[in-house]
């Protein structure tokens, strides 16, 4: 190989180095941090949810970040939206867990997600609180 070649092989090295360096570090710190899946408890009896029944939500996470927990009920604030509550939970070998106490009736949209994910939702129709017992439900 001529000097010029290897000078050349030399200089297309470095400039590959250099954009594989760039590219890594313009990543965003938690690129892969993301809730996989989110359950909710399913509701006894019914079916439907019961507003002062108790529920465990689980979101599977990428690794052991704090995932947030999103829970917006049907009450309209004075502004006209929802209300919304957010809680942060540490996971526990990649699974946040999360209680959930519905106190009104109505749809409500319960989210999680891990650093600026996108968020993972699910809507639970919560009524009135009928007790089995051994379970809670809602009518």
């Amino acid at each position: 190989m001529t000097r010029k070649a290897r000078s050349w092989v030399r200089r297309a090295a470095v400039a590959a180095a250099i954009t594989v360096c760039t590219a890594i570090s313009a990543t965003p710190a938690d690129a892969h941090a993301a809730v996989s899946a989110l359950t909710i408890a399913q509701p006894g009896g019914t079916g439907k949810y019961g507003a002062g029944c108790t529920y465990t939500l689980s979101a599977r996470a990428a690794n052991d970040d704090p995932v947030t927990f999103s829970v917006r009920q049907p009450t309209r604030l004075a502004n006209g939206k929802l209300l919304r509550f957010t809680f942060d939970v540490v996971p526990h070998r990649h699974v946040a867990i999360f209680h959930w106490s519905p106190v009104v009736e109505g749809r409500f949209v319960l989210g999680a997600r891990q650093g600026d994910s996108r968020w993972k939702l699910r809507w639970a129709d919560v009524g009135r609180r009928l007790d089995l017992g051994s379970s809670c439900s809602g009518i």
